[in-house]
């Protein structure tokens, strides 16, 4: 007797873990599609992914990438997403941390003025039954060794930085975007004539109107070091605040600047009257 219900407790052990197995797997691979579905509504057909691995509450995004005219905008070697799996059933799409491994953007502005957009989210236009997306939100957003390259066609050359080994932390982001403070921090290498050297900073900033505060610190910059005659400015050590109420407000407030050995070329003409090296 007791060897038959040794059996059967083994029997039903044995049909309670393949219950749970079979049950895990249909969670996985619902949670798979789910998640798909919404980085899809969220991020538009723009966005091209090599592979996607689903384990519990994390997604890898291996090689993604964003296409614009045929072209590459931007991409990284991994996204790392930790999602909030007990909000998937509701609108939208929370994130409560998000990785990006060594992404590369490239920022423009136009001869005009205009900001050349790298990334355009979204699709075509949908059927009038076709399920609107909802909002995604980030609780916080990590940038391990991204690099940005930015270039101001309106100004003469050099006009072109490049912004190498970037560590960035951001949180509370939200799209659509929304007049809320987000905190940040980052740290980073300058590289081209431009201006050289490394940077970092940390404040708030609301992304809807770019109203930003906070404290920025530079090592060793150099400015304007394209020509036979050497920089036109250099700096070992600089620190200062910026507050900004807005786009709107067209304003940057800077103040507690210190300067650590500073140096500033000027330039005469024949006639010994100065005349400013930047360029333009």
């Amino acid at each position: 007797m007791e060897s038959r219900f040794q059996k059967k407790l083994m029997l039903i052990g044995a049909a309670v873990v393949v219950v749970l197995v079979v049950a895990i797997v249909v969670l996985v691979s619902q949670a798979n599609r789910l998640i798909k579905h919404q980085l899809e509504q969220a991020l538009g057909e723009n966005f091209a992914v090599e592979s996607l691995s689903l384990s519990w509450n994390r997604v890898e995004v291996n090689e993604p990438r964003f296409m614009k005219d045929g072209r590459i905008a931007a991409q990284a070697k991994r996204i790392v997403l930790k999602p909030e799996i007990l909000d998937l059933l509701k609108p939208g799409f929370s994130i409560s941390k998000a990785v990006l491994e060594e992404p590369t953007l490239t920022l423009e502005i136009d001869k005009s003025g205009q900001w050349v957009v790298p990334i355009v989210i979204g699709k075509k236009p949908e059927t009038p039954s076709a399920p609107k997306a909802g909002p995604l939100s980030f609780d916080s957003i990590e940038v391990k060794d991204g690099t940005l390259f930015f270039q101001d066609h309106r100004r003469p050359e050099p006009n072109r930085v490049e912004f190498r080994k970037i560590h960035l932390s951001l949180d509370h982001v939200a799209f659509p975007l929304k007049d809320e403070p987000s905190t940040f921090a980052f740290q980073t290498q300058l590289a081209g004539h431009l201006v050289s050297g490394s940077a970092s900073g940390s404040g708030t900033i609301h992304f809807e109107t770019l109203a930003v505060s906070g404290k920025f610190e530079g090592q060793n910059l150099v400015f304007l070091d394209g020509g036979a005659a050497g920089p036109v400015s250099r700096v070992q050590g600089m620190s200062f605040t910026a507050a900004s109420e807005g786009v709107a407000a067209k304003g940057l407030l800077l103040s507690d600047l210190v300067l650590i050995k500073p140096y500033l070329r000027l330039e005469s003409d024949r006639s010994g009257k100065i005349s400013s090296p930047l360029p333009g």
